[in-house]
């Protein structure tokens, strides 16, 4: 009987491994495909791109005289990094999300090392749950030309470091490091520093987590205050772009936490069957069970910041979801299975059901990046023979590529919810600066088609508030075109508009 059940503990190990095999094949090469599909793949790729274009032209990319052409809503830390590469092999978009895709598997090697024995012990399981991470980050917008990935690497190194070293004095100063500059990278991933303090106030020393924080906002505050003498207008760009925006969608947010468990069914099946295992002990407690690892209540930290205030923002669907809260919860399964390794038996059945509900989601979600590129094709020729084009911004790659002038580098729209603030004033004292800059961009627009002088206006019905400040008078529409947009799993109608002559 002992030699039948491990035969078919062979069998279903052996079957596992041929489909997370495949799985793992299949999901590299649609990785492949999306970092040199050779076109926009999503509406706001040029956002990057246009920051990374300045920095090679020795501008500053937060001043008042590219602003808000220019404009970037993230952070400048990913911009850095692809800088001196950029420099050398130009500004493409496949670039950018080469080196974001490397940050995905700097991420994935610093979850093996610091959870090598657990993986070690269950290959199957660690194996599975990072290729549905994988798979997550490649459906979502993470993995294209962003700055996702690393402010993911350095938002996983800022907890998974002190937790691995139990909060040591060295640990933490590394955290608040990694913390402050995934900020650099997009604010959110601050929430890292954010949630081990918590954890640290609540569950191990508050005396201690109060001077870290003491310590850390000196620090945070100094580096704040370099970045706004080097860039001023850095923090209006990356935080008070938003303050014009009051409306709290809190349904937003509770239909994400409502989404987001059934994108991840495979790792739940997991933790449904981890813990009928452990229900069924006579001396298990469930709040033992929750006492085991930081991680639970880093958990349960994060998925409450997501619920407000990160979760209200309706310019992203699950984004935040993927990026900080699913490695956290493949993180506490680990750690989880480590502690009750010796409670776990014949689970490969488990992991094959698992593997088989991965394979089905992928199917579901799949991206066709063999879309035809001859639209695209056709259109950047037409580009070619133009020298000052209004842009929609799908096309400020194409520009950007052709050394030619943009108006919207993808958020450049933001300066419309602007709104002056006492606090930004204080600080920073630059509002009215940029309203005026605000009246000055459309006033430019405005002028320069009056006077004809854009060989062409190519724009979009996403651009649709755009419309309300512009008028298009004196230009006539030649062409529609319709080009392939793969990674949002359609296309886009681009509306090309020219000069009466």
């Amino acid at each position: 009987m002992k030699n039948i059940n491990q035969l078919f503990k062979d069998k279903f190990s052996f079957l596992t491994w041929i489909l997370l095999a495949g799985i793992g094949g299949y999901l590299l090469y649609l990785h492949f495909e999306i970092i040199f599909y050779p076109y926009p793949s999503e509406f706001r790729e040029g956002h990057m791109m246009s920051t990374t274009k300045l920095l090679i032209n020795g501008i500053n990319p937060y001043i008042l005289n590219v602003y808000p052409n220019y404009f970037n809503s993230y952070g400048i830390l990913y911009n850095i990094v692809v800088y001196p590469f950029a420099y050398v092999f130009g500004c493409t978009l496949e670039l950018h999300r080469l080196i974001n895709g490397l940050f995905i598997f700097l991420s994935f090697f610093l979850l093996y090392f610091s959870f090598k024995d657990t993986i070690i012990k269950f290959p199957l399981l660690g194996t599975m749950l990072g290729l549905l991470l994988y798979s997550l980050l490649l459906i979502r917008e993470t993995c294209i030309a962003r700055p996702d990935t690393l402010g993911l690497f350095l938002y996983l190194c800022s907890i998974v470091i002190p937790v691995k070293n139990k909060f040591t004095n060295k640990s933490l100063i590394l955290s608040g490091l990694f913390a402050i500059l995934a900020f650099y990278t997009k604010s959110y991933f601050l929430s890292g520093w954010i949630v081990i303090t918590i954890y640290l106030f609540l569950c191990k020393n508050y005396k201690k987590a109060v001077l870290s924080n003491v310590i850390f906002l000196f620090f945070f505050l100094l580096t704040g205050y370099i970045v706004y003498k080097i860039m001023p207008l850095y923090f209006y760009e990356t935080i008070f772009a938003y303050n014009g925006s009051t409306t709290i969608f809190l349904s937003y947010s509770i239909k994400q936490i409502i989404f987001f468990p059934l994108t991840v069914i495979p790792a739940l099946l997991y933790l449904i069957y981890f813990s009928i295992i452990l229900i069924q002990e006579e001396r298990f407690k469930f709040y033992s069970y929750l006492k085991t690892t930081p991680y639970t209540v880093l958990f349960l930290c994060i998925l409450s910041l997501l619920f407000f205030p990160l979760g209200i923002n309706t310019g992203a669907f699950l984004t935040y979801h993927y990026q900080i809260l699913l490695p956290i919860l493949i993180i506490l399964i680990l750690v989880l299975s480590s502690y009750y390794n010796k409670k776990i038996k014949g689970h490969n059945l488990v992991i094959l059901l698992m593997t088989v509900l991965l394979a089905a989601q992928i199917l579901y979600f799949n991206r066709k990046y063999n879309a035809s590129v001859s639209e695209w094709k056709k259109f950047e020729y037409y580009l070619s023979g133009k020298k000052n084009i209004l842009n929609t911004p799908v096309i400020a790659p194409l520009l950007l590529k052709q050394n030619k002038p943009i108006y919207d580098s993808g958020v450049s729209g933001f300066v419309d919810i602007f709104k002056p603030s006492l606090l930004s004033s204080t600080l920073f004292g630059l509002d009215n600066e940029i309203l005026k800059r605000k009246e000055a961009y459309y006033q430019n627009i405005n002028s320069q088609i009056y006077a004809k002088k854009f060989d062409a206006l190519v724009l979009s019905k996403i651009d649709s508030e755009f419309f309300k400040q512009i008028n298009i008078n004196g230009y006539a529409l030649i062409r529609k075109m319709l080009l392939p947009l793969p990674h949002t799993m359609g296309s886009i109608e681009l509306f090309i508009y020219e000069p009466f002559r």
